[in-house]
């Protein structure tokens, strides 16, 4: 075992820290982690970073990587010294790689924490000696650290990881990582803490993750004289502070939106105890065959339920359930898209459990087909490559055929990489062909393919000006493609969320243009109120609070959707705290202002978000599903209830589609004229509501077509 006299920076940072443990801490030199070159496994070494490096080469501390540009390590570490300054990863080790490197540009630490002060207790009196790192681009070393959400308890195994100093005087100027084997000695993590069996760490280990399953639990902090004789490590505990790094990463659930006051029945996987709902999300997620969750909060911690089967759904006052769709046993996953193409065929798509884009097609409204359309697509390359499989949920747009331009049908959706692709066919070329946006080649310029890549749904919409646009969400900035010199030409990318000063994101965007000719996007803030950002120019992006600028408090639960109703009001809708749906509008020559659609005749609570557009008759309509996953419609009404809501459901298909959505309807005007909303059933069968002369009527085109669902 080696040792060697603490940095100043590991001495400075130690004496300074708050313990709220009743142990004393040491000044005693510290223990290297005592491992070896085969302890340090591959996957390890793909979530490492060293750095910033010292004058020899030595790393100042160890951090882990637990999203694609984001970097989780101790506070003590002092890295918001650094921003600006690289941190270096790993390929192969048993050092780091000089050549592959990323730059500090942000760091977040936990609301009451003050690093410059050595204080780690954060605002709810819990150890918090963590720091999330922002680096300025995406870092591709395999698998980003999955982060563990439950303490597992005392004398659970693990391993300890860092590049720390290898021997008493001897630095480790190449960064070799090493791990050692440990075992938790702490019974819980109610202090936001815990400690190991050993200590075995050294000075430029700090910030070192300790991995139970695989999986990160903690961060390290330094050493304690432990109780029982001898020192122990300390680690500031993940699952303890897992809701907030999860916001400081901008993560977002990929399922269905979660419905209140709804249980979910079914095999259950796990049980654990959290205040938070985005846990039980984000625990969900890391079960490859989890199907959703109930989180309850009947008692305090609340209570995460996970499922691997689907048995169905009853009502509950205190639980919020959650579908996740993408691994669900049936043909589809997610919400379905659905667009009038420009060669007068009605479409409806939607991401298949084979991970493919299918697309349900009809000329007349009334005769469907269904196909594959990875099956059809042949690759710009030449490659005679499928597309890639898909992750989100695929967007749709058509472009009209104009005297000066072709029409366009195009299919968007992101990979579990983050690549934003392509499904099109055009006038001039016709026939299904696809192609990768996220690739430097086709961005103007040669650009990164890193900064590209999608952690949301993709977007298109032609701008004021008739450029097409592309727009996502990169973690917590809002991004946009513009193209160049026509649809098949090159595409410019910029952070519109960079380019306009504006909030960051915490859900997806919606773009639009304005009734006025500005291009508009919308989207919900972390503090809940609705923004937009937009230009006159496509060049120039300015941002304001819509919320603000109505008067209306921050409620937005959900994300906002933008259109221009049929009388020139520029309206977003959205679903609120109280699960109302509420409308921001903007009417010429006024400011901003706002309305609870719910409010003016008895209307189901939202369980989605809405969708607003306008009918062929001309009728304006709102449509969402509810929280007894009903479809429903708001209207214009009159003087005395000006606006009405119906439920589509029950009156197109009786009793037996009630209770029956389990997706957000997309309404959508075909290319028949006729006004249709689609959503996806419990089974995953496709349904269609359709208004005819003699009203609504549904039908179910997966079983219409024969698709097997």
């Amino acid at each position: 075992m080696f040792t060697r006299t603490p940095s100043l920076l590991f001495v400075a940072a130690v004496v300074g820290c708050t313990n709220p443990s009743s142990e004393a801490k040491t000044d005693i030199d510290e223990q290297a982690i005592d491992g070896t070159l085969a302890t340090t496994q591959q996957w390890m070494l793909d979530r490492a970073a060293a750095g910033p490096l010292n004058g020899d080469g030595s790393p100042e501390c160890t951090a882990t990587r637990i999203a694609p540009n984001f970097l989780l390590t101790a506070l003590h570490c002092q890295m918001q010294l650094f921003v600006g300054k690289n941190v270096t990863f790993y390929s192969t080790g048993p050092g780091y790689n000089t050549t592959m490197t990323a730059k500090i540009v942000n760091v977040t630490n936990p609301p009451g924490t003050n690093w410059a002060t050595d204080y780690y207790t954060d605002s709810n009196g819990q150890f918090a000696d963590l720091a999330v790192v922002q680096l300025d681009r995406n870092i591709k070393t395999g698998a980003a650290a999955t982060m563990q959400w439950a303490y597992p308890g005392s004398g659970s195994s693990g391993f300890k990881v860092g590049c720390g100093g290898l021997a008493s005087g001897v630095s480790n100027t190449t960064g070799r990582l090493l791990a050692a084997s440990d075992t938790l000695d702490s019974g819980d993590d109610s202090g936001g803490g815990f400690h190991t069996t050993h200590d075995q760490v050294d000075p430029g280990d700090s910030g070192g993750p300790f991995y139970y399953k695989n999986r990160i639990l903690g961060t390290l902090w330094g050493t304690y004289a432990g109780t029982g004789g001898g020192t122990v490590a300390r680690y500031t505990s993940v699952p303890a502070h897992l809701d907030w790094i999860l916001g400081s990463i901008g993560y977002q659930w990929s399922g269905a939106p979660p419905v209140a006051h709804q249980a979910i029945s079914g095999n259950v996987v796990e049980n654990f105890a959290t205040n938070s709902q985005r846990v039980c999300q984000y625990a969900c997620e890391q079960h490859s065959d989890c199907v959703g969750y109930n989180f309850s909060t009947l008692s305090l911690p609340g209570i995460c339920q996970t499922f691997n089967t689907f048995g169905g759904v009853s009502g509950s006052s205190t639980i919020t359930s959650g579908l996740r769709f993408a691994t669900r046993s049936s043909a589809k996953t997610g919400n379905p898209a659905a667009y009038a193409r420009f060669d007068g065929v009605s479409s409806v798509v939607n991401h298949s459990t084979d991970n493919h884009v299918h697309e349900f097609y009809s000329s007349d409204g009334s005769n469907w087909n269904v196909g594959d359309l990875f099956a059809f697509a042949s690759a710009d390359d030449g490659s005679g490559m499928q597309p890639p499989a898909i992750a989100g949920k695929p967007s749709v747009f058509a472009i009209p055929t104009t005297p000066n331009r072709g029409g366009a049908n195009s299919i968007l959706y992101r990979t579990s990489f983050g690549q934003i692709i392509q499904i099109y066919t055009t006038a001039s070329n016709p026939g299904w062909h696809w192609r990768n946006l996220t690739n430097s080649s086709v961005v103007l310029g040669g650009l990164d393919s890193t900064h590209l890549l999608a952690t949301g749904d993709p977007k298109l919409y032609l701008r004021s000006d008739g450029t097409p646009a592309i727009v996502y969400r990169w973690y917590n900035e809002i991004w946009e493609l513009a193209a160049v010199n026509g649809w098949t030409g090159t595409w410019t990318a910029r952070s519109l969320t960079t380019a306009a000063g504006a909030p960051f994101t915490a859900g997806e965007p919606s773009a639009y243009v304005r009734a006025d000719g500005l291009d508009a996007v919308v989207y919900r803030g972390s503090d809940a109120n609705i923004y937009e950002i937009a230009s006159s120019d496509g060049t120039s992006w300015g941002v304001g609070s819509l919320t603000g600028n109505a008067g209306k408090p921050a409620i937005a639960a959900g994300d906002p959707f933008g259109y221009v109703r049929v009388d020139g009001v520029d309206s977003v809708v959205f679903r609120g705290t109280n699960s109302d749906i509420w409308e921001l509008y903007l009417q010429p020559g006024f400011n901003w202002q706002w309305g609870d659609l719910s409010s003016y005749s008895p209307t189901p609570l939202a369980a989605g978000n809405p969708v607003g557009y306008v009918r062929s008759d001309g009728t304006i309509a709102i449509v969402f599903r509810s929280v007894a996953n009903d479809v429903i419609e708001i209207t214009p009404g009159n003087s005395a209830h000006p606006w009405i809501s119906n439920d589509l459901s029950v009156i197109a298909g009786g009793p037996s589609w009630a209770g029956i959505d389990a997706s957000d309807p997309m309404p959508y005007v075909r290319s028949d004229g006729g006004n249709a909303v689609v959503f996806l059933d419990g089974m995953n069968h496709m349904r269609e509501l359709s208004l005819h002369p003699t009203g609504w009527t549904g039908r179910d085109l997966t079983h219409d077509t024969g698709e097997n669902p």
